[in-house]
């Protein structure tokens, strides 16, 4: 079973009934609901889910990670169904170094946020170089994608950095 992480004392408190139901995400939603909730699907192709974290504790989902395995052409494809434009991503890592009001960016800096590279188990290589696309789907929900390929397979590492509006 992926890894469970809730925050606050209501979600703390319903930690122990979560693990008896076996059910991922707050307030005991499953994670298909989580994906119907943000409108968003995994592959089709049953990718070797490493985590999936459902953060806030509250419904509607506000944030989601998650990070899998899965073919290549399978990955290439799902990105393309949501409009993303492989050939030109957003960004990629190593970044380029930026300063915006008071805020710096070194290339080095991790593209996720600490608590994430931990739940991701992400070591990324700084001589290669890892694509980072962005996609919305039709009802508002935001994600962002770095891509590590690895030959045949793509490790997918996903949060969202917009949830949407939840048109349950």
């Amino acid at each position: 079973m992926p890894k469970i992480r809730l925050r606050g004392k209501q979600a703390a408190a319903a930690l122990g009934v979560l693990v008896a139901l076996s059910l991922l995400g707050g307030c005991g939603h499953s994670r298909q609901e989580v994906l119907d909730a943000l409108h968003v699907e995994l592959p089709p192709c049953e990718p070797k889910v490493h985590s999936f974290d459902y953060e806030d504790g509250w419904w509607p989902p506000g944030s989601l990670q998650t990070h899998y395995t899965a073919p290549k052409a399978c990955v290439d494809d799902y990105l393309r169904g949501y409009g993303v434009d492989l050939e030109h991503p957003v960004d990629n890592w190593p970044g380029e170094r930026w300063s915006v009001g008071g805020r710096h960016h070194e290339p080095g800096d991790p593209p996720f946020a600490d608590s994430q590279m931990k739940q991701f188990r992400l070591k990324l290589d700084p001589s290669r170089t890892y694509p980072i696309h962005s996609f919305k789907t039709p009802y508002g929900s935001e994600f962002r994608v770095l891509l590590d390929e690895q030959g045949d397979t793509t490790r997918v590492y996903m949060d969202t950095s917009f949830g949407g509006p939840h048109m349950l």
